[in-house]
């Protein structure tokens, strides 16, 4: 499975997708997926909620799809582009929809 995300990695690469650093792992039987974190900037955490988390949704059975994605997207509203809220803890959304 790391072998096939690290080359997904490599084609968003070379789409133009700006994307963190990324790296093969070989271990022994297996390759693993490597890549920055993204939830970092030097020492300092960027505090991140994830889309489950939003909508509360049950971690241990699929409960999300595409159509649910959107639809939550669209719930917010927010500007084209990344921007940064500013409240107890800030959250990083990128709004990919008008």
């Amino acid at each position: 499975m790391g072998a096939i995300e690290y080359a997904y990695s490599l084609m968003a690469k070379d789409a133009g997708v700006e994307i963190p650093e990324t790296h093969i792992l070989c271990a022994k039987r297996n390759k693993y997926f490597g890549t920055k974190r993204f939830d970092r900037d030097g020492n300092a955490r960027i505090h991140m909620h994830s889309l489950g988390g939003l909508i509360h949704a049950n971690h241990y059975s699929p409960s999300l799809d595409y159509d649910m994605v959107l639809r939550v997207t669209l719930a917010f509203k927010m500007p084209k582009g990344p921007t940064r809220c500013s409240a107890s803890t800030s959250l990083l959304i990128t709004a990919t929809i008008t």
